[in-house]
């Protein structure tokens, strides 16, 4: 349950009206440096409105002026589960035995298998998985609502977890409030303004499903229904509050007028719970009845008070100082301005983004919540979500938490804990039931209803080490905290489950006798395989936490001495491959082009902590990362900013800090992958921490990736593992104070460059302490609650220019400054720059630096040749006697040659054939790709490109330079749907630091990637039609888009302009892979280096100046596809010059090589074979057309084509495949082809012979066209085919069984052909006819086996023999039967049956006892029986007398008597 509250109406204490706060302050106010304010409201969920939160609840606030939207959700509003018909937890409906077995043999012999095969063995299709929901939204509707604000502005504030909303309007100061309170579990609003009577708006709610029912009472809305799906109850109940003014309940809404001020409750609630099986709990009725009395009983200044400290418990523990200037300007346009350089501005955003993190963290995750944070934490506004915002255990839910405990924020992590310990139980089932393992496990995806199984979506339907990878957080949890009851209580338990299905399921890889993952999947990326890196990885680290834990808590010996068994024989998983790469699967498969999303063979160098920075292993990693590139989603960027932090490349992860802010990152500040996915904000936060603090190898290492352009800061509260708190702070890039607080007693140990240096530590008396130093680290014994800080004593700073210029040398000075009291011993200075670069001189001698007396060395550094980067770092070494330092300075370069502003860099003009020549200048001809090259005579010039949806432009190599600006124009025809490309030069993934690249978007929007950004144009282009289409980039990063020569729309990039420096092929409407491709045409197409003014946009193609006039050839009739007529040719000739050219001259032609004539009228072209048509034209200009050429080839006569199927059986039917040659000739144009349709499918091209196979009877139909394009009347062939013997079905009798001869079994059969149809059935008893439904009375058969034989046989001839084989047999209960039978039927009396019921039933007697002594009685009252049998005044009928001795001889003899006539 969760609560939103809305107070307005309700009779409460006079504490509860607070007075409102002025309005106009808060609508004009400068935001500091934890706020993210907007100056208009939202009207897009995903991009611009704000989240509020308190954990079980979210809300996203609008701030409309006319309608305020509060679009809210409760987290466990679910679909699907338990509820839903058909739900099966993901566990397979059927067992499958040996299905994984087949495929871990398959994965040995071959080595690997798609994903495809494996899913269709393995998988299973999704059944009631469900999704997150919607609770819908609350609108407060405004009557006469101003038309025109004043000091409009929305914000959130990091720093109280506050929403506000304030502007002016007929000299009202308005102000709104919005805060989620974890405290009694509601969200609270107000909403005031500076005069009495002005708080007038209607309350009313809205859902996307219809399931509910509102209705008003007493100020209260109150909203309950079910799920459809799975009918899982829901409620929320809004209590509305006012302050002066009248409220009115109407229905389904409640309006307030001329209020002074109103508050709103709103709170909500579900009957989940999370038990396994049926997650369903109490009505939630009560509990959101009581949350929102208890809130509407508090004042709004004593619900903000409670929310706002106890927020403060969370987030105020750590606080981090870039050095930012916050400018006064909105947050969107701060995202935009952003470019990553070394603008205090651009830390501005980077310290914004970092508390943003652990601000969503808190709304979305706290100790009192059931589940934890989903793909979208806790926001969603509708009821089919991306991937259903739900729980991904590949990395997803896993990053969610990466920042919890280093950030300093534990108690987030509690409803993480309990969710994984609920999958336990299911994912015991799955890992017994699927897996044949001890254990539990979950796969690629859960929900909240125990979904542990399988789906079927070929690339992530299988990773079993999910459930491994989820305890990894918990054990550092224990690692971060030191609480063993934490580990013995909640952590061991699972992470020993996880643990004990490896151990399990790990398989014997037949290569080497490793054990090694099988089947294994890199999750996303590639094929199937053994022990891909990742899963090995996983596996090594659950195993070494298990063991690790067992061996603290004293527990489990023989799990402890399996386990390191299992470790000492396990694949470890990292390998480095053929080009120094760390491989991502077991064989070296890895390619140098691979950009993918996921590099997932790097977790053990984060989340895991397998490859150290500095290692074999750890520079592979970063070959592999290099080679991954900079692109990917916004979760994968953020994972990448924690892998170069890891490789302590801190330059090299604020770079992908600043790909995620420039083109991974909404308006409001949420990641998108896209879609909005969370987890890359959480990853971008704990990738800030790593930077600034690492500890996953038990050494606290401070500042370990300091990027250079964090020139000075501090961080305050981060944690590190072992339970230590660390504050820190620096000054020139380079570390300057260090405190390490302790939370436990016992030996520590701290790493930072600053241990290298001249420093001094104490403890917080100001008593020095004297610790142990190894190189950069310094061990001593901690005491609990003491604060150690080392300082230091020395600083190196590195001046140098801000940009620099290839070739072009300037001065770097080093300066080494004593900053506290004592000297700096003399050192020798150096400089570490990039390849080509030159320093002289090489190095300087310094001499020892006193306090107040700095000493400086003078470099002149002189850049070498442009190599395609923006950036180029250069780092002073300083070394003296016992102490180093070092500082960095980064400088701005220009990239790679730019082109002069103006320059015309490529000019296209499709016209004719599979070359377009680039008329530039520049030799960037294209090639018709895809297919053959077609052209559309209604296009503007009158030979447009047909984009056929596989054809596509593309040129070799080329290198078109760094733009600063630049224009694209191209009249094209844009269809299809999807991504379709314009022009590209930009490799997949890119964020546009790369190339570039123009498409369309599926909703037919402009997008461009370049420039440092991704950005989308507000604006849908015309399709279906030809359209001038014009893209502008100016230096500052503005791009403008122009239909039809009227400018549509605008789009900011940055101001890095485009980085053309790699050469690859520049391609129109397809991407650099060929897909992507763009379905329409394409005319003229130009690129030039300037922005063109709107003026010039009109005028684009005489400013490319390079087009001659275009003649298009119409025949009448049209021209056939195979080029062939059937008759004469009228050949038409029409030319137009560009709209903008000097125009037409005149046209002419050429008719098979004959005189060039001027054309006046239509070319007339007869007689048979082929002829052509040349023809040109040209403008008053006098640029003349290439010439172009026209075939014209006649045919009249259609092709005559022969069946000739092999020979039929009797009646014309085949006994197995019938072959069918057609022939087909064709005395003129030849023929083109044959085809044939089989049975009425579809039309086959014929290439060989027709093999016509399965029963039944089939009908071929063929017919061929010649080159003409003559179809031939279509001729048809009949075949008719039984392969199969019929099917015989027996009932009655059943093979190899016995049965008592007391019973009777009615012996059927039924023989089934579908093809031909039966011709005979005959059955056999022994040898003997046997008629279907015969009933046979065993008693008159004899004792022992007979043979029952069906024989049918088919029209065709194919015979099919059943045989069953039974036994018959007799028992003391069989005679007792048969004796009840002959009385029944008269063939006994009642006293000759009551005699011989007596003489039996004494035998069973005997039997019953068991022993063997009892047989001699057996066979003795046996004997007896047969007497009275044998006397005729009790058997009379020769048929009973010998049945009844029969039996009772066979008695006899099995119990050891002798039998008796």
């Amino acid at each position: 349950m969760a609560a939103l509250a809305l107070a307005v109406g309700l009779t409460v204490p006079v504490q509860a009206q607070a007075d409102p706060e002025p309005a106009a302050a808060n609508a004009v106010q400068t935001p500091d440096d934890l706020t993210l304010w907007y100056d208009k409201p939202a009207t897009d969920w995903e991009t611009q409105a704000l989240p509020i939160g308190n954990g079980p609840l979210g809300a996203k606030v609008f701030g409309g002026v006319a309608t305020e939207q509060i679009q809210f959700n409760e987290k466990t509003l679910w679909s699907g589960g338990p509820g839903q018909a058909g739900y099966d937890y993901g566990n397979w409906k059927t067992p499958r035995p040996g299905a994984i077995a087949e495929v871990q043999q398959q994965l040995d012999r071959d080595g690997r298998m798609s994903p495809d095969s494996v899913a269709a063995k393995l998988g299973q299709g999704k059944s009631g998985f469900g999704s997150y929901q919607t609770f819908g939204d609350l609108y407060l509707d405004i009557p006469n609502a101003p038309q025109s604000t004043t000091g409009y502005r929305r914000e959130l504030s990091l720093r109280d977890s506050v929403a506000r909303v304030g502007y002016t309007a007929d000299g009202v100061a308005y102000s709104r409030e919005y805060f989620a309170s974890n405290p009694g579990n509601v969200i609270v609003g107000r909403l005031s303004a500076d005069q009495g009577g002005k708080v007038s708006f209607t309350l009313r709610h809205t859902s996307p499903r219809n399931d509910k029912t509102v209705t008003a009472a007493d100020g209260r809305l109150t909203i309950r229904g079910a799920l459809t799906s799975n009918r899982m109850k829901f409620e929320a109940q809004a209590q509305v509050i006012v302050q002066g003014g009248t409220r009115v309940d109407a229905g389904d809404r409640i309006t307030v007028t001329g209020a002074d001020s109103a508050v709103f409750v709103l709170s909500a609630g579900t009957d989940y719970a999370e038990t396994y099986p049926a997650y369903r709990g109490e009505d939630p009725h009560a509990a959101v009845t009581a949350a929102v009395d208890a809130a509407a009983a508090k004042s709004f200044d004593q619900l903000k008070a409670a929310h706002v400290a106890d927020y403060h418990k969370l987030f105020d523990r750590v606080k981090l100082d870039l050095g930012q200037t916050t400018p006064a300007i909105p947050t969107d346009q701060l995202r935009r301005n952003y470019t990553g350089g070394s603008a205090t501005e651009d830390r501005a955003l980077e310290a914004l983004f970092f508390a943003y993190g652990r601000y969503l963290l808190i709304s979305s995750s706290r100790e009192n919540d059931i589940l934890p944070a989903n793909l979208q934490g806790v926001w969603n506004n509708v009821t089919n979500p991306p991937w259903d915002a739900d729980y991904h255990v590949n990395i997803n839910l896993q990053m969610n938490y990466w920042l919890a405990e280093q950030t300093n924020l534990h108690e987030t992590t509690k409803p993480y804990d309990k969710y994984i310990a609920s999958m336990v139980a299911p994912g015991r089932k799955t890992a017994q039931d699927m897996y044949g393992a001890r254990g539990w496990v979950v796969n690629n995806e859960t929900n909240p209803f125990g979904f542990t199984g399988l789906h079927n979506y070929p690339a992530s339907f299988w990773f079993p080490e999910a459930a491994a990878w989820t305890t990894q957080h918990m054990y550092d949890t224990y690692r971060f905290t030191g609480d063993v009851d934490y580990l013995r209580d909640t952590a061991y338990p699972v992470i020993k489950g996880a643990a004990e299905f490896w151990l399990d399921f790990l398989h014997v890889d037949p290569r080497d006798g490793k054990l090694v993952v099988s089947p294994s999947f890199s999750p996303e990326n590639g094929q199937f395989s053994a022990g891909a890196s990742m899963s090995q990885q996983i596996v090594h680290e659950v195993l070494s936490n298990a063991l690790a834990s067992a061996k603290k808590l004293n527990l489990d010996p023989e799990f402890q001495a399996e386990v390191t068994t299992a470790l000492s024989k396990l694949d470890p998983g990292i390998r480095i491959g053929s080009w120094g790469q760390l491989q991502e699967w077991k064989t070296d498969w890895d390619s140098p082009t691979d950009t993918h999303r996921h590099v997932s063979h790097l977790f053990g160098l984060h989340p895991g902590n397998q490859i150290t920075a500095g290692t074999p292993a750890g520079e592979a990693a970063k070959i592999s990362l290099n080679a991954r590139g900079d692109g990917g989603t916004g979760w994968s960027k953020a994972w990448k900013i924690n892998f170069w932090a890891r490789l302590l490349d801190g330059d090299h992860a604020h770079k992908m800090l600043a790909e995620q802010l420039k083109s991974s990152t909404l308006d409001n500040l949420w990641d998108t992958h896209p879609p909005f996915q969370i987890d890359g904000n959480f990853g971008a936060t704990a990738g800030i921490a790593e930077m600034l603090v690492q500890s996953q190898h038990d050494v606290v290492h401070v500042f370990p990736a300091l990027p250079s352009t964090w020139k000075n800061g501090s961080v305050t509260g981060l944690r590190a593992r072992g339970d230590v708190t660390v504050d820190a702070a620096w000054k020139g890039g380079a570390p300057d104070t260090i405190t390490i607080r302790p939370g436990k007693t016992g030996p520590i140990k701290v790493k930072s460059s600053i241990v290298t240096g001249h420093y001094r530590v104490s403890d917080a008396q100001g008593n020095s302490v004297t610790p142990q130093r190894d190189g950069d680290v310094l061990s001593w014994e901690a005491q609990a609650g003491q604060a150690y800080t080392i300082e230091n004593e020395s600083a190196v700073t590195l001046k140098a220019p801000a940009a620099a210029s290839p070739g072009v040398p300037f001065d770097a000075e080093v300066t080494v400054t004593a900053i506290r009291e004592r000297e700096v011993p003399a050192s020798d200075v150096t400089l570490t720059l990039p390849a080509g670069w030159t320093a002289v001189p090489a190095s300087r001698q310094l001499p020892a630096a006193s306090p107040g007396s700095p000493r400086t060395a003078t470099f002149t550094v002189t850049p070498g040749p442009a190599s395609g980067s923006r950036q180029a770092q250069i780092i002073a070494n300083v070394a003296g006697e016992s102490w180093r330092g070092s500082a960095s300075a980064v400088l701005a370069m220009t990239p790679c040659f730019s082109p002069p502003t103006g320059s015309v860099l490529v000019a296209w003009d499709p016209r004719q054939g599979a070359t377009v020549t680039d008329s530039s200048g520049n030799g960037r001809h294209a090639s018709v790709a895809g297919g053959t090259a077609t052209y559309d005579s209604t296009a503007p010039t009158g030979s447009g490109l047909n984009l056929t949806g596989s054809t596509y432009l593309v040129t070799g190599n080329t290198l078109l330079g760094y733009l600063p600006e630049a224009t694209f124009a191209a009249e094209v025809k844009i269809g299809g749907t999807g991504y379709r490309r314009l022009f590209d030069s930009q490799p997949s993934g890119n964020p546009g630091t790369d190339g570039i690249l123009i498409d369309v978007t599926p909703s037919n929007q402009l997008r461009l990637i370049g420039a440092g950004a991704g950005v989308t144009l507000n604006t849908a282009l015309p399709t279906g039609r030809w359209i001038d289409l014009v893209v502008t980039l100016d230096r500052t990063g503005l791009i403008t888009v122009y239909v039809d020569g009227e400018q549509k729309a605008t789009g900011q990039a940055t101001s890095d302009g485009i980085t053309g420096c790699t050469s690859r092929s520049l391609r129109f409407a397809a991407d650099q892979g060929g897909g992507q491709r763009m379905t329409g045409g394409v005319d003229r197409a130009v690129i030039i280096a300037k922005k063109l003014s709107s003026a010039e946009v009109k005028n684009w193609k005489q400013l490319a100046d390079k087009f001659a006039p275009v003649t298009t050839a119409t025949t009448d009739p049209a021209q056939p596809a195979g080029g062939w007529f059937t008759g004469a040719a009228l050949v038409s000739l029409s030319a137009a010059d560009e709209a903008q050219g000097t125009g037409l001259d005149r046209i002419e032609y050429q008719l098979d090589g004959g005189a060039w004539t001027g054309y006046a009228e239509p070319v007339v072209i007869t007689g048979d074979g082929p002829h052509t048509l040349a023809y040109r034209a040209t403008d008053k200009a006098g640029n003349v057309e290439a010439v172009k050429t026209l075939a014209v080839k006649v045919d009249a006569t259609a092709p005559v084509t022969t069946a000739e199927p092999a020979p039929g059986n009797d009646g014309g039917w085949h006994g197995d495949n019938v072959p069918v040659v057609l022939t087909a000739t064709d005395d003129t144009s030849g023929v083109a082809g044959t085809e044939y349709s089989l049975d009425g499918g579809a039309w086959t091209p014929y290439a060989q012979t027709v093999s016509i196979t399965g029963e039944g009877q089939h009908e071929l139909r063929y017919r061929s066209t010649d080159k003409a394009g003559n179809v031939e009347e279509i001729k048809a062939v009949t075949v008719k085919i039984d392969d199969s013997a019929p099917t015989v079905l027996i009932t009655g009798v059943a093979d190899g069984t016995r049965y008592g001869d007391s019973l009777d079994l009615s012996i059927g059969w039924e023989a089934i052909d579908a093809g031909s149809g039966v011709k005979t059935v005959t059955g056999t008893l022994d040898g003997q006819p046997l008629q279907p439904g015969t009933v046979q009375s065993l008693y008159k058969l004899a004792l022992g086996e007979h043979t029952l034989v069906v024989t049918a046989v088919n029209n065709a001839g194919k015979q099919t023999v059943q045989t069953v084989t039974f036994s018959v047999w007799t028992s003391t209960d069989d005679i007792s039967a048969l004796i009840d039978r002959f009385e029944a039927e008269g063939k006994l009396t009642a006293g000759g049956a009551a005699k011989l019921q007596d003489r039996i039933s004494k035998v069973m007697v005997s039997e019953d006892k068991g022993r063997e002594r009892d047989k001699k009685k057996i066979v003795k009252k046996l004997e007896r029986f047969v007497e009275t049998v044998n006397d005729p005044k009790n058997v009379s009928n020769a048929e009973v007398k010998a049945t009844l001795l029969r039996d009772a001889n066979a008695l006899l003899v099995e119990n050891g008597g002798t039998p008796e006539s």
